[in-house]
């Protein structure tokens, strides 16, 4: 026999708050690609960026400096002696922020070996509810700085 009960209302509510935060995500996600935030000492701090990440692609994990963000890409800096990546190679990065760990997949869209040995690899990222979070956040406290300074 099946009985069918009907959803207690506080968990309808909480799977449509849910629901809809997830959608605002998405929607900032797609608004905010590009705006490219260069990683600074600054930024950063305002971030709550640890400087530490940990970029994982077929198997392999690696050493990184995280160069610039956005909802959806970075760039990166490897060791001179980091081998380059495949165009088009499914990887992750695991990203240390004071508020979340948490990891983004994407795809690597270039590589470019620096005069000093230094590999500068691209990552297109998928979306991460997360980072769009952060970054969002990020982009409100500038503009409030700009407006209070103006």
């Amino acid at each position: 026999s099946l009985d069918f009960k009907p959803c207690p209302d506080d968990l309808a509510m909480i799977i449509g708050d849910y629901l809809t935060a997830q959608d605002r995500l998405q929607m900032e996600y797609e608004s905010n690609k590009g705006r490219i935030v260069a990683i600074s000492p600054e930024s950063a701090k305002e971030l709550g960026y640890n400087n530490y990440a940990v970029f994982s692609c077929k198997g392999a994990n690696h050493r990184l400096a995280l160069f610039s963000i956005a909802t959806d890409s970075a760039q990166m800096l490897f060791p001179a002696a980091t081998p380059d990546f495949e165009i088009g190679a499914e990887c992750s990065l695991k990203l240390f922020f004071r508020s979340y760990q948490f990891s983004v997949s994407g795809k690597i869209e270039s590589n470019q070996r620096m005069p000093t040995g230094v590999l500068k690899a691209g990552m297109s990222l998928k979306f991460s509810p997360e980072l769009v979070e952060i970054l969002s956040a990020h982009h409100g406290n500038s503009l409030l700085k700009v407006s209070k300074a103006g």
